[in-house]
């Protein structure tokens, strides 16, 4: 599915196209051409719908919402998935730039954005491009579960970095390699069934090793459990990293 038009007009359909499928009944509606192949309807539909529920539990909400309380300005947010961060930005927030290859047709999206206190924009981009933003042009960045599905990630951190303003703070909550050796082999034994059923997800990527690499000032973070996230996913990173000035 090709990226919506900035702005918040068009972010979801009201009506299902000829040929389409809706669920109403569970906020689920999504648009697709008879001739879509099954993949691409999984790809395009089923999966964001999945990854909407897999990711809304409280606990993970909790981490959003710690995450994402030292963050103001104009914020960029990688991945933007379905916008189940939203009403965790704290109030200092005035615009939040919507960064995804992807646009999820389900209506909770619009409802979403509908119910921000604040402006989302959706950013047009090509996955094998830059982001179209020019340098030192947000005072943040967010990056919840994103990391590890972006093909390139040290790439797509290097853009992150070029975006930020100096002293500019980049939060991520991600999950990845595992601490324990055992489990960590498991993690790259599964990945590549996983990734194929999870748009391309990636177990065992160093998340704080990619971040590191990049040439942040400071970069803190810790290793959390979270209730009804998988052992062999690993606990996640929490973290904040900043750009020097």
């Amino acid at each position: 599915m090709r990226p919506a038009r900035s702005g918040n007009a068009g972010i979801a359909s009201k009506q299902s196209a000829p040929g389409g499928f809706a669920d109403r009944g569970c906020g689920f509606q999504c648009e697709y051409s008879r001739d879509v192949i099954p993949m691409g309807l999984y790809a395009n539909c089923i999966l964001p719908w999945f990854m909407d529920l897999a990711l809304a539990p409280a606990a993970i909400a909790e981490q959003r919402a710690m995450l994402l309380r030292s963050l103001a300005g104009n914020v960029l947010e990688v991945g933007f998935g379905t916008g189940l961060s939203l009403r965790h930005y704290p109030k200092g927030v005035t615009r939040v730039i919507a960064l995804d290859p992807k646009h999820p047709p389900l209506q909770r999206v619009a409802q979403r954005i509908a119910a921000a206190p604040f402006p989302v924009e959706y950013l047009p981009f090509d996955p094998d491009g830059p982001y179209p933003l020019a340098a030192g042009a947000v005072d943040a960045v967010a990056s919840m579960f994103s990391l590890c599905t972006i093909p390139e990630p040290a790439a797509a951190l290097r853009d992150i970095f070029r975006v930020l303003q100096p002293g500019g703070r980049f939060a991520f909550l991600e999950h990845g390699k595992a601490e324990q050796p055992g489990l960590h082999r498991w993690q790259r034994r599964l990945t590549p069934l996983w990734g194929r059923f999870t748009g391309g997800c990636c177990l065992d990527r160093d998340i704080v090793a990619l971040v590191d690499a990049v040439g942040f000032d400071r970069v803190s973070h810790e290793r959390v459990s979270v209730e009804g996230v998988p052992p062999w996913m690993g606990r996640l990173y929490r973290g904040v990293a900043i750009k020097p000035r």
